[in-house]
């Protein structure tokens, strides 16, 4: 995948993290606290990209992106599965949820990783 690619899929999956977030408040009726998370969540994914989709800059936004996916992942993954190996109550609703952010994490972390490359002249950036 190219570059460019890479970071259009990011912002529509991203996007789409957003407009869930936002749609699914105004459809369910939901605990005020799980409004504030769901808009939180929002805002934290719609600041990177908005960044991502409008200046030159791309580690920071990328590993933004990176870092609050990753922290989701792990939140919703209890939702699909309790700490006491058991399936939760709302596991299938959370499924898709998890589904878009681990795509968003997984091609983040790829587009850091190249972006690190190129900056660094096509050395690993990782020490060995």
């Amino acid at each position: 995948m190219r570059g460019s690619t890479i970071r259009a899929a990011i912002i529509v999956l991203g996007v789409l993290l957003v407009v869930g977030y936002i749609g699914v408040d105004m459809v369910l009726p939901l605990p005020v606290f799980l409004v504030a998370e769901n808009l939180f969540w929002a805002v934290v994914y719609a600041a990177p990209l908005a960044m991502l989709a409008t200046r030159g800059e791309k580690m920071g936004p990328l590993l933004w992106l990176v870092v609050v996916s990753a922290a989701n992942l792990g939140r919703v993954s209890r939702s699909i599965i309790t700490p006491y190996g058991t399936p939760g109550p709302l596991a299938l609703e959370h499924i898709p949820l998890a589904t878009v952010i681990a795509l968003v994490l997984a091609l983040s972390s790829l587009a850091l990783y190249r972006e690190a490359s190129r900056v660094g002249g096509g050395r690993s950036v990782v020490a060995k």
